[in-house]
């Protein structure tokens, strides 16, 4: 099912916003949405940045079972403007540099879907080859080449790295692969040759058994001169590579982690996403905070310093009024006014 909605909420839910500073969407009869559509309550503390927000609500991996999945697009009341009901999850919903929309999976495939302004589904966009198409990440870039996230599986006998390992377990690496406009293979990497097993976060992945996700990789992102960065939420790493070569440059937290931080704030991060380059020039990317003292989310901003290989904290931007812990998934965005969007994943 297919919606379009153009309207503003109506005068009287503005000024009961603007007087209580708190409004919840749930009237069906004055909105006409699905019963099965999520609940959206919306608390303003002070002026938003205008724009619309990109939403996916759905239920998995333990969280909201009971959610019926959607693709949403709602304004700072929270109202739809568009929306559409699906019969899977999808993942990365958002509007692109060349002016399109996209999405990952949502029923349609397991692939990077491409939408028009009409909210048309006018192509699929996915690895080829290897392992598959990850729903984490998908750039298309203002000429229309697109950088891609896979997955590249390999046996490996697990037997001969760890006690009680497998002969035979399907350990699952990182593929990056760069097509132009018409889907021709530009740039290809792989994380094989470039981590190791070992390096992994064993108190979270299980080394003895038949299937090993020890990278997880969920961001893509091209820093200003050309060269890749990736966030690795099973290494809590992130890692800058060469475009030119596909050797790594530098690797940032984890057990390989070649950064002092140093200012006040020397936390780090760890099962982090997102991973963002601004125009600042500073770094952004959502802390997921596994390995705190004080176990919360907060969205990062870091001042890196290449060549001496150091971190500062410039801010730290931490859930009010109160913290929240989001386990997985979770992103932080700059917006062009200047406020920081965070999503919180699964907290």
């Amino acid at each position: 099912k297919f919606f379009l909605i153009i309207r503003r909420p109506p005068r009287s839910t503005l000024l009961f916003f603007r007087r209580q500073r708190q409004l919840c969407i749930r009237d069906r009869q004055n909105t006409n949405l699905p019963e099965d559509f999520p609940e959206i309550e919306v608390n303003i503390y002070d002026e938003p940045e205008p724009g619309y927000i990109f939403i996916t609500p759905s239920g998995l991996w333990g969280y909201f079972l009971d959610a019926t999945p959607y693709l949403a697009i709602v304004d700072n009341y929270g109202t739809p403007v568009y929306y559409q009901e699906l019969t899977t999850p999808a993942f990365d919903f958002k509007l692109q540099p060349n002016g399109m929309l996209s999405f990952h999976g949502g029923g349609y495939g397991n692939v990077n879907h491409v939408v028009d302004s009409a909210y048309n589904i006018v192509g699929t966009r996915a690895i080829s080859g290897y392992s598959g198409t990850d729903f984490h990440e998908f750039r298309i870039r203002e000429n229309g080449s697109v950088l891609l996230l896979g997955m590249e599986d390999r046996l490996v006998d697990m037997s001969a790295i760890v006690p009680g390992g497998q002969q035979a377990a399907t350990v699952r690496g990182t593929l990056i692969q760069e097509k132009d406009a018409n889907g021709s293979i530009t740039w290809q990497w792989s994380s094989w040759g470039h981590f190791e097993i070992l390096e992994t976060d064993t108190a979270h992945v299980d080394l003895t058994g038949m299937f090993i996700d020890y990278i997880h990789t969920n961001a893509v992102e091209e820093d200003d001169d050309g060269n890749i960065l990736i966030s690795s939420r099973n290494l809590h790493e992130i890692t800058k590579i060469s475009k030119a070569t596909g050797e790594i440059i530098w690797r940032m937290g984890g057990s390989q982690n070649e950064f002092s931080f140093i200012g006040t704030d020397t936390l780090g991060f760890s099962g982090q996403h997102h991973i963002r380059k601004l125009d600042n020039g500073n770094y952004l990317l959502f802390d997921n905070g596994w390995f705190h003292p004080e176990v919360v989310s907060s969205a990062l901003e870091l001042d890196l310093d290449e060549t001496n290989k150091t971190a500062e904290v410039v801010n730290r931007f931490r859930s009010q009024p109160d913290d929240i812990t989001g386990y997985i998934m979770g992103s932080s965005q700059r917006l062009p006014g200047g406020h920081t969007l965070v999503g919180w994943g699964s907290g």
